[in-house]
């Protein structure tokens, strides 16, 4: 386990007030991290959040210095913002259709 990250990953609700869509967002949110981070990687911890954007945090990172590996980084980590937007802008346009 010392040598797996250990991430917080702050998924933004917005003004969402069912809890059965906070659950549904954060699902979806699960279920895409899912698909990018292994277990090999580290382990995620899902926090909702409100009146702030959706972020991804490492609570003990391991300093990359070499040039490669930080683009690496970089795309994945845009890709997993990405997909966070992706799937609060859905989850919001569905309740906009159903007021």
């Amino acid at each position: 386990m010392e040598n797996k990250r250990i991430y917080v990953a702050y998924v933004g609700v917005g003004g969402v007030e069912n809890q059965d869509d906070v659950a549904k967002i954060m699902k979806s949110a699960y279920d895409s991290i899912g698909t990018i981070f292994n277990e090999q990687e580290g382990e995620v911890i899902f926090i909702p959040v409100r009146g702030t954007d959706s972020r991804l945090e490492c609570i003990n990172p391991r300093y990359v210095t070499e040039e490669e590996l930080i683009r690496k980084h970089r795309l994945l980590i845009d890709e997993l913002h990405e997909h966070l937007d992706g799937h609060l802008k859905e989850l919001l346009d569905k309740e906009k259709k159903t007021e």
